[in-house]
């Protein structure tokens, strides 16, 4: 009896061993996903000149076909952390694989750290974001008012999305750090986004009989350790007209505090060394469902 269970011990240590080992000899290929999501952000900045001035004479000097500029401050805002009947979650996934592997894939390969450390991985990164704009009309000349409103008027637009950011970029995973260092995106990479994302203003600002609207050509948002800067490029248009206006960037600091989160979605296997060593024979597989603050 003695001699038969022995031989069980043995067998069994094997088997854990070789799938160990299987599972290292597959990390050139691994394939890594988070689930991911920005649950605040505050951005603020200004004044930014916002075309928004009713000025159809351009009696004020710099206006574009009818539209004035007015100096804005402006806050931008996830709709979801509204205190009061909040808006919708801004979601994402973040997808990673070793550099010169091609593309990536939807497998959930196990992964181990210790072997991955070091590599250079390709990182896909986007967020589909529902955000809450507020215009605020800061300027103290005459006639540098939003069109049909009194001096120091604001303009508040909700729910704003769902607006897509990507990123694309290279990170080297580091089995110590944060998201294996595969997020945020290295400093100076941007999420990129926004297109044709528009606010419906619901009047004619330039008294050319048609409605206007602001429409965003690009936004640039660098995300990183707790902080956004972003920079926003758009337009107000009517069928006719374009005066642009710019958000950060050139014209001014723009950011604020950011709090995201992920889960890895990935299997993870311990240190090999270990598991063979300690004389582990179940649960040598665990899941991660780590809650990580980008």
């Amino acid at each position: 009896m003695e001699s038969g269970s022995h031989s069980k011990v043995i067998r069994f240590s094997i088997i854990v061993a070789a799938f160990v080992l299987g599972s290292c000899a597959n990390q050139a290929s691994a394939n890594i996903i988070f689930e991911t999501e920005i649950s605040s952000m505050n951005l603020t900045g200004g004044p930014f000149l916002m075309p928004l001035a009713s000025d159809p004479a351009n009696w004020l000097g710099d206006s574009v076909d009818g539209f004035g500029f007015v100096e804005s401050g402006v806050l931008i805002s996830m709709s979801s952390q509204r205190p009061f009947n909040p808006g919708p979650l801004s979601t994402g996934q973040t997808t990673a694989w070793p550099d010169g592997q091609g593309g990536p894939n939807q497998q959930l390969e196990i992964i181990d750290p210790e072997a991955l450390h070091g590599q250079l991985f390709q990182v896909d990164s986007f967020f589909d974001v529902f955000v809450d704009m507020t215009f605020m009309d800061v300027d103290p000349r005459p006639g540098r008012d939003y069109a049909g409103m009194p001096d120091g008027a604001t303009l508040s637009f909700l729910d704003i999305g769902p607006a897509s950011i990507n990123a694309s970029y290279q990170a080297t995973f580091d089995k110590d750090d944060a998201n294996f260092g595969l997020l945020p995106p290295p400093t100076g990479v941007p999420y990129v986004g926004f297109f044709f994302t528009e606010l419906y203003l619901g009047g004619d600002i330039n008294g050319n009989g048609e409605d206007d609207k602001i429409k965003f050509d690009i936004s640039l948002m660098y995300i990183g350790d707790g902080f956004t800067t972003a920079e926003f490029y758009g337009v107000v248009v009517d069928i006719t007209t374009d005066p642009p206006f710019i958000i950060g960037g050139s014209a001014g600091a723009f950011g604020g505090p950011t709090t995201a989160s992920s889960t890895l979605q990935n299997p993870v296997i311990p240190v090999p060394g270990a598991l063979v060593l300690g004389g582990i024979g179940v649960g040598f597989v665990t899941l991660l469902r780590r809650r990580r603050t980008l």
